[in-house]
């Protein structure tokens, strides 16, 4: 089953001995094992059973899934690391929440029913003070990361997170400005980076993206130090909803001297982690962006959208 698969790759990666691609394997499977446990967790609920079994099952399962996501931090990935760390922080608030509101003891009064609320309530303050520094550790992790994802957001705000949007868009199959120079270009040299970066561009500024992404890809496969290639891609995985990958092609541009639309794009990035200071910064050093280099995206959050 799907669990006994995640258990794999973490055997065959654990913290501190994985490396390369094997950091985000593990940190991707660590993290899925603890969203099977906050399943289970959530489900447990006063009502359906014994309560004083109930708690025992809620608080075993708070553990257990804990440690779960415990081991997704170790990797130190920016998306599943954060990832864990935000969901780590809202079981235990709301393990703060269901201690507040459990039901009392039939049979339960005077002051044995004050001393058992009591020790309910410093309990939950203790889940509560835990999910506060959770959020804390999780914002200055976020922060030495360089992490940009949905997550940060989460725990930016301490609120629960909208549904992920999973979809992917639909490609916009359009004519592309000077699609047939630049074919013409690339048949009489393959290996033209500058002709495949601006065929790349020039499809981005109609929407295109997903052919954007791929002749991008084929140039900097020739040559990595081209950054209106980097550019393009960044463009295209903002677009996609792909934030992280988004991030180091911007770095790497900015790197080769990307220019305005670096910060352009970098706004956009902001603007997803809920950082509105540094997106108004960075949007108001993009002056000469050019639009084909600059995420639809980016432009609508620049113009007080959201995204």
């Amino acid at each position: 089953d799907a669990a006994s698969t995640l258990m794999s790759v973490l055997q065959d990666a654990p913290p501190g001995r994985a490396q390369g691609e094997q950091t985000t394997f593990g940190a991707r499977a660590a993290f899925y094992l603890g969203e099977i446990l906050r399943t289970r967790y959530e489900a447990v609920q006063f009502g359906k059973g014994d309560d004083a079994a109930i708690l025992q099952q809620k608080f075993g399962l708070l553990n257990e899934t804990a440690q779960q996501y415990v081991t997704a931090i170790q990797y130190g990935d920016p998306e599943y690391g954060i990832g864990a760390l935000y969901y780590l922080g809202s079981i235990q608030r709301e393990a703060a929440d269901f201690l507040e509101n459990a039901p009392k003891p039939e049979g339960l009064a005077g002051d044995d029913l004050a001393v058992y609320q009591k020790a309910l309530k410093e309990q939950a303050d203790i889940q509560r003070n835990e999910s506060k520094n959770t959020f804390k550790t999780c914002r200055e992790k976020a922060a030495k990361l360089n992490a940009f994802n949905r997550y940060v957001r989460g725990c930016l705000t301490e609120k629960e997170l909208p549904p992920e949007q999973t979809h992917a868009p639909s490609r916009q199959e359009v004519e592309v400005p000077g699609a047939d120079e630049f074919k013409a270009r690339i048949i009489k040299n393959p290996k033209d980076v500058e002709a495949l970066a601006e065929y790349a561009r020039s499809a981005n500024s109609v929407g295109d993206h997903y052919l954007a992404k791929l002749i991008a890809s084929k140039a900097l496969e020739i040559s990595d130090n081209n950054a209106a290639a980097h550019l393009a891609i960044a463009v295209a995985e903002i677009q996609f909803g792909n934030y992280q990958a988004a991030y180091f092609e911007l770095e790497r541009a900015k790197e080769l001297g990307g220019g305005p639309a670096v910060q352009a794009n970098m706004g956009a990035l902001y603007t997803v982690i809920g950082d509105s200071k540094r997106a108004r910064a960075a949007f108001a050093a993009a002056s000469g962006a050019k639009p084909a280099d600059v995420a639809p995206k980016a432009r609508e959050a620049a113009s007080g959208g959201g995204i």
